[in-house]
């Protein structure tokens, strides 16, 4: 089963998992307005899988173009 949060409450999770996370709220929203995570919407809220968010984050967040972002070549 999905845990689907508020983006409000997936930061407040995320957050009480891991008292050093530096994902922020905006940040969290500016993924969301760029569709860089899936969402769906209820209404005016946004709603987000805290289950699979840690993956897409880092999915993402270390390859661009197939290749390692670190990468020089």
């Amino acid at each position: 089963m999905c845990k689907i949060r508020t983006l409000n409450q997936a930061i407040n999770e995320l957050k009480r998992n891991d008292p050093n996370c530096c994902l922020t709220l905006s940040a969290l929203r500016r993924m969301i307005r760029n569709k860089e995570i899936p969402y769906t919407k209820s209404g005016v809220k946004y709603l987000v899988d805290i289950e699979k968010l840690p993956s897409i984050l880092f999915e993402d967040t270390f390859t661009k173009g197939g290749k390692p972002i670190y990468e020089t070549n």
